[in-house]
């Protein structure tokens, strides 16, 4: 059986498209998640499977999908080919191609990817990698790293490439001479993101911000927080550091993993020893990742006040999952917002909006019964 995997790529970044048109018993629509799976994963599944063949069906660019396929390719007994969309009559009849590009013309993540803004992606990307903040992560799965010295790095680790995730990143330095062309995952320059600023906390520091925070809802932070996942106990080893033939977890260079050629399972084994003893910042669990987004706020807006269930302003804070949170709301001496943590969408209110939000945020909107109420609900509900 051939397997076809309609693969969408855009600045590097690889993505899957799932498909229902039916083909018959000599071909089979294939698909695979490149975020949340690593080159291992891939090569397993691909000898599970056991195609004849694998092709990778490319709709626009296609550069890093043929170095995906040449390293899968040394790696595996099966013929591993990419071929664009154009050229599939080799393969199939003119009528089951028409199929596949009607489906493509109502698929909702194509069309999604099609105005995907990478220089955002890389950017979040990076700012995770920075923070050791990933909520979505599987443990373990390589993220990120980065590496002061490429050539070594691969020369001894080679093998730990497979354990990164398909579309994973690796951070060097403008002065480290990499030939991206060789290697299957994506190689960014740290250069790249001298925009994002990261401030240096201990746990004192970061349990004080955090307390300023529940008792007032004042954020007078702009950075980010270099190491917070690490800081916070949220971490899961989503990323290294390999510098100076060591690995390491964080960015300061103190929590040593290992030496250059030290196996996966060593590295992830002394990762999670290493942070199970770290002491970490006491603080509610839904607390600390919603942190993380409102220095994303203040990163662009500025030093905030905040509404959330989780800190106190005119109304005491309350218990509330992180799930189940809708809105919040944040203002300055220029501004005031709410925010729709659902949907992401930002709404610019003013004073007396902002005064009934928090009943509505807090679960307190029924203890009040009037005209201007019913106008922040219904408002709430038609944005919502």
């Amino acid at each position: 059986m051939i397997g076809l995997n309609i693969v969408f790529e855009k600045d590097e970044l690889l993505y899957s498209l799932k498909l229902s048109t039916q083909m018959d018993k000599k071909y089979s629509l294939d698909y695979f998640d490149f975020d949340n799976h690593n080159f291992e994963d891939f090569i397993d599944y691909l000898e599970f499977l056991e195609f004849d063949k694998y092709i990778f069906v490319t709709l626009e660019e296609d550069s890093r999908l043929k170095r995906l396929a040449n390293y899968l390719q040394d790696q595996l007994d099966m013929t591993i080919k990419v071929m664009a969309i154009e050229n599939l009559d080799s393969l199939l009849e003119k009528s089951k191609i028409q199929e596949i590009k009607a489906e493509l013309v109502n698929h909702d993540l194509y069309h999604k990817l099609s105005s995907l803004k990478t220089e955002q992606v890389f950017q979040n990307g990076f700012k995770a990698f920075k923070t050791a903040a990933y909520p979505n992560l599987p443990k373990g799965l390589l993220k990120h790293i980065f590496v002061d010295d490429w050539e070594r790095f691969v020369l001894e680790n080679r093998s730990l490439l497979n354990y990164f995730a398909i579309n994973s990143a690796v951070y060097a330095n403008d002065n480290d001479r990499v030939i991206k062309e060789k290697w299957p995952i994506i190689i960014k320059s740290v250069s790249d993101f001298s925009n994002l600023n990261f401030k240096i906390f201990d746990q004192k520091s970061l349990g004080e911000l955090f307390n300023q925070f529940v008792e007032s809802g004042r954020i007078n932070l702009t950075d980010y927080i270099a190491d917070y996942g690490i800081l916070m106990g949220i971490a899961k080893l989503n990323s290294l550091y390999f510098i100076d033939g060591q690995f390491y977890l964080d960015s300061q260079a103190k929590i040593r993993l290992g030496n250059s050629g030290d196996s996966y399972q060593q590295l992830h084994n002394q990762a999670s020893l290493q942070l199970s003893e770290i002491d970490k910042v006491l603080v509610k669990e839904d607390v600390k990742y919603l942190l993380t987004a409102l220095l994303d706020i203040t990163s662009i807006y500025g030093e905030m006040d905040f509404i959330t269930p989780y800190n106190n302003y005119q109304i005491k804070a309350i218990e509330l999952p992180l799930n189940q949170l809708k809105w919040i709301a944040f203002m300055n001496d220029n501004s005031r917002f709410a925010f729709n943590v659902k949907t992401g969408r930002l709404f610019k209110v003013n004073t007396l909006v902002i005064q009934y939000l928090e009943y509505v945020i807090k679960n307190k909107d029924n203890d009040i019964d009037n005209e201007a109420m019913s106008q922040v609900k219904e408002m709430l509900q038609v944005h919502g």
